[in-house]
């Protein structure tokens, strides 16, 4: 399941000495420059990263100069120098597009300095670097690929990939005899694969204070990270026990009927959603996104959308989208 990289748990890997893997690396600010060695370099180790197992890269971390692998100083990168927008462009010349790549900046000591930790998710089609060779990280060296290697990347095709998308909506509903706006986060399924996808579970974290506690009875809310969260899990099928999954065919989606919200300003504070999906024999993929993000959709008929958005704590335990 996907964590929340802070430079709490970044200088938690350094005090322990915390060795680096096929899926943690450390690299010195100086390996996010302008040149363009610098940038292949960059392509390289990210996509041999993704090549493997997928995994993360902290820029902004020393290796220990005695002990090799093992993490040493921080010292961060200048954000006038180097930027999340910087390594995003660098990073998409890839092709094909990099699975679940994430850019975290993490602030050092002022707004000035800053760790960057690039997240990806293992592909399901082998990447090639700028001198034209696949590579893949294996424990703490970057290798150039056999052909077998290159054809087994590319086999994991062979499974449904699906993926979700969010959606703040705002519709009308009739509650005990009057119209009432009410706030929901609906949720769409896609397969982006080649294959049917039979059978899908979504895990979603979404923080406590911001759902109606209508979905207590049927969900279980947990503590995460110190925070409250719900921890909804979805299938591709009704609600009803009887019920049979509904395949997701290829290039196609399923729309989900809109969770309440009972708080939209707690749902904004909460600040990021969590959602990790399993699809038949795919690998477990998992991503994390900010609700100031998702798009709202006003649903409303059009002689009420002129009225203000409900208010952040309307209760809206009495319904379900």
């Amino acid at each position: 399941m996907a964590e929340t990289w802070t430079l709490e748990r970044i200088q938690a890997l350094v005090d322990a000495k915390v060795e680096e893997s096929t899926s943690l690396e450390y690299k010195s600010h100086r390996a996010l420059g302008p040149s363009p060695s610098s940038k292949d370099e960059l392509v390289k180790d990210v996509t041999a990263m993704a090549n493997a197992a997928g995994g993360s890269i902290i820029y902004g971390v020393e290796e220990d100069p005695e002990k090799r692998h093992l993490p040493g100083k921080i010292i961060p990168a200048q954000r006038s120098v180097i930027s999340k927008e910087w390594i995003e462009s660098v990073l998409a010349s890839v092709s094909p597009k990099l699975d679940g790549l994430s850019i975290t900046p993490i602030t050092y000591q002022d707004d000035e300095h800053a760790l960057y930790v690039v997240t990806v998710q293992q592909s399901v089609r082998a990447h090639q670097a700028k001198d034209l060779k696949y590579y893949k990280r294996r424990n703490f060296r970057v290798d150039p690929m056999e052909d077998y290697e290159i054809r087994d990347i590319n086999a994991r095709g062979d499974h449904p990939i699906v993926t979700v998308q969010f959606e703040l909506e705002v519709k009308t509903r009739e509650i005990e005899g009057y119209e009432h706006d009410v706030i929901g986060l609906a949720y769409i399924m896609s397969n982006e694969g080649r294959k049917l996808a039979k059978y899908v579970m979504l895990h979603m974290h979404l923080p406590f204070a911001a759902m109606s506690e209508t979905l207590v009875a049927n969900y279980d809310v947990r503590t995460v990270g110190g925070k409250r969260i719900y921890d909804i899990v979805a299938r591709n099928k009704p609600p009803a026990p009887e019920a049979q999954f509904t395949p997701i065919l290829p290039n196609s989606l399923i729309r989900f009927p809109a969770l309440p919200i009972k708080s939209l300003m707690a749902l904004k504070a909460a600040d990021e959603l969590t959602a990790i999906i399993q699809a038949d024999n795919a690998p477990e993929r998992a991503r994390t996104l900010k609700f100031s993000d998702i798009r709202l959709f006003d649903r409303r008929p059009e002689d009420r959308k002129a009225l203000p958005l409900p208010p952040a704590d309307l209760d809206q335990d009495t319904f379900l989208l």
